[in-house]
């Protein structure tokens, strides 16, 4: 994707435009060879957020000749991010009891033959622990997922 943005007193100033939308804004800016009044811009993808992280905002910034997006992220407070531990906590909680509640019911209504398995599902549910941080809490695999998971030859590489 090709971008430019217009530069007053030296700062980006502004949004970057297409190129296309430039070339018809700007006809006799040869884009090979820009004024100082126009950059190049690149941007760059908003990056994750982790559980423990606030996204505030990006700014346009010029970087070896180049204007670009910085995207600022921070880590959350110890108080934020205790009300944030809080929030998952309940949220994981909440979901558990859902997955109880699915179980029992795909227990019930099983009839191949895998209610022992169920029942190990819902045991293990009963078992989570939630202690601590709550985004590290691990929850059992389902019995239909792990059937699958077992005739694929495990879990699958997940890098996160």
């Amino acid at each position: 994707m090709e971008l430019f943005i217009r530069i007053k007193d030296g700062q980006p100033f502004e949004h970057p435009i297409f190129g296309d939308n430039f070339r018809q804004a700007f006809p006799d800016v040869d884009v090979n060879n820009l004024p100082p009044e126009f950059m190049r811009f690149e941007r760059i993808e908003r990056p994750q957020v982790g559980p423990y992280e606030i996204y505030e905002g990006v700014t346009y910034e010029i970087q070896n000749g180049v204007c670009k997006d910085v995207h600022h992220v921070r880590q959350m407070s110890a108080e934020e991010k205790s009300i944030r531990m809080n929030e998952i906590k309940i949220e994981v909680i909440e979901g558990v009891e859902n997955l109880k509640k699915w179980a029992a019911a795909r227990k019930l209504e099983d009839a191949e033959g895998m209610q022992e398995k169920w029942q190990k599902y819902i045991d293990g549910l009963n078992a989570v622990s939630f202690e601590g941080d709550p985004v590290l809490i691990v929850l059992p695999i389902p019995p239909n997922i792990e059937a699958q998971l077992s005739a694929n030859g495990g879990a699958p590489n997940v890098i996160g």
